[in-house]
């Protein structure tokens, strides 16, 4: 019966067509300097890796009409703002957003995470309190809508441990999950069925920037341009949804990006040495999602 399960899911995974957002995107970001520079746990990169998936995200929504809102969580230097207003924030305004946010079912999520990460993967507040991964994925998943999140802190794999997570045997074509042969795809497929038991997880599409065992870094220089202004792995994402790093300026993607082509751009021209370091995890879903066409 098992064997008939991973066959049905195997024939899913290579025929159905990506979701596809049609009204909203909304952001939502956290980003967290730690103090001042000089201080221990100072981090220098992300404010800036915020503000340029602001820019980023918001321009390729302006430029294809598509209606956009965001809510940016931000400490730097040691001062705290919720999207500019000099409001202090910590875990449970995050949560409380995340509880009361107004959506509909074919609107996009995007959720992004720079800083601190502790060794259970939580969240590491400016304050000191801790958002563990089961705790905003919950909340995440009740959310309306299409969910995409992009983790960059260390040990971040740990918010897909629990789920269906890519090998490297996948292969992907235009965002879409496919394989050469009838037996790979049972390899994911088994994975799927035996990790996937609600709905909901298939609405929830999750990135991070290593694994459950590694360390992330504020900055990553081998000297491509810009590659010290933002964190390692974020470097990489703005490059796959098109941002300009010759320029520093947002510009539209070539083509359309979806999850697994994101995560395709990042994996193509990360170097080997940081992928060893830092190996970018993502879920495993029978379908891709369409962030922009």
């Amino acid at each position: 019966m098992k064997a008939m399960f991973a066959i049905a899911i195997a024939l899913l995974l290579s025929a159905c067509a990506p979701y596809t957002q049609g009204t909203e995107t909304i952001f939502i970001s956290i980003a967290a300097s730690y103090g001042k520079d000089g201080e221990a746990n100072y981090l220098e990169n992300p404010p800036g890796d915020q503000r340029a998936l602001s820019e980023q995200l918001s321009y390729i929504a302006s430029r294809k009409g598509i209606p956009y809102r965001e809510y940016l969580f931000l400490e730097t230097d040691g001062r705290m703002s919720i999207s500019g207003d000099g409001r202090p924030w910590g875990r449970k305004d995050i949560l409380t957003l995340l509880e009361t946010l107004e959506t509909n079912e074919q609107d996009l999520i995007i959720f992004h995470y720079a800083g601190h990460g502790d060794q259970n993967g939580s969240f590491v507040m400016p304050d000191g309190t801790r958002l563990n991964p089961d705790d905003l994925l919950y909340r995440l998943r009740q959310i309306p809508g299409m969910k995409c999140a992009f983790i960059d802190s260390c040990y971040s794999g740990r918010f897909i441990a629990n789920d269906a997570t890519l090998m490297n045997g996948e292969l992907f074509n235009d965002g879409q999950l496919v394989s050469e042969t009838f037996a790979n795809m049972l390899i994911p497929s088994l994975k799927l069925f035996f990790t996937i038991s609600e709905p909901s997880y298939w609405n929830t599409w999750i990135l991070t920037a290593a694994a459950t065992d590694q360390l992330s870094y504020d900055s990553w220089d081998e000297g491509y341009d810009r590659q010290d202004e933002f964190g390692a792995f974020t470097y990489y994402l703005l490059k796959a949804l098109g941002y300009r790093m010759d320029t520093g300026t947002p510009a539209l993607p070539d083509g359309r990006i979806t999850f697994y082509t994101i995560y395709d751009r990042i994996k193509q021209t990360m170097s080997e040495t940081l992928w060893k370091r830092a190996t970018p995890q993502a879920t495993l879903t029978p379908v891709d999602l369409v962030l922009f066409d």
